[in-house]
């Protein structure tokens, strides 16, 4: 009688948690799959850039600003228009150590969309001179003649390689 108490005791949670996955399993299955944006959609919501009021100091922490959000849950799908935003010279409404450019906040949102293997240039064609050894290398590289253009090419073509063939 006392196992069968203790069994019983055991066994009720664990069936009723198999029940409650099963119920979620099915509620998923049954749950329409979001589709994917539009090409609109996503131009849309990446040219709102310029509405990014704040990002996280630091790399890998999430981001807070809703505009910030909603073109980090589009992932790579962001990549090619963000890629475009990088010669954007116009001033953001970010400003951590430096007043970003819009093209500085895209640079952000690329790196943390798809997690390069080196920085800034993503295909490592490019190593930044190591002057002041902080963020004020890349501040005077950017700001130099042609630079933007060259970085928004690397990310391009890196952008491209990434994305997935077309079915």
């Amino acid at each position: 009688m006392r196992i069968t108490s203790v069994l019983l005791c055991v066994s009720i949670p664990i069936v009723g948690l198999l029940a409650m996955s099963t119920a979620a399993l099915s509620q998923q299955a049954a749950a329409p799959k979001r589709a994917a944006p539009s090409a609109k959609t996503v131009r849309r919501i990446v040219d709102e850039i310029g509405l990014i009021q704040g990002m996280p100091p630091k790399s890998g922490e999430p981001q807070t600003d809703p505009h910030a959000r909603a073109i980090m849950e589009l992932g790579k799908a962001a990549g090619p228009g963000l890629a475009e935003k990088l010669t954007d010279t116009s001033p953001s409404q970010v400003a951590n150590l430096y007043r970003s450019a819009i093209g500085d906040v895209a640079l952000v949102l690329l790196t943390e969309i798809y997690k390069p293997p080196s920085w800034p240039f993503p295909d490592g064609s490019f190593k930044l001179p190591e002057k002041y050894g902080d963020y004020r290398d890349y501040v005077e590289f950017v700001n130099s003649h042609g630079a933007r253009k060259r970085l928004q090419r690397s990310w391009r073509s890196f952008v491209q390689r990434q994305s997935p063939p077309a079915k």
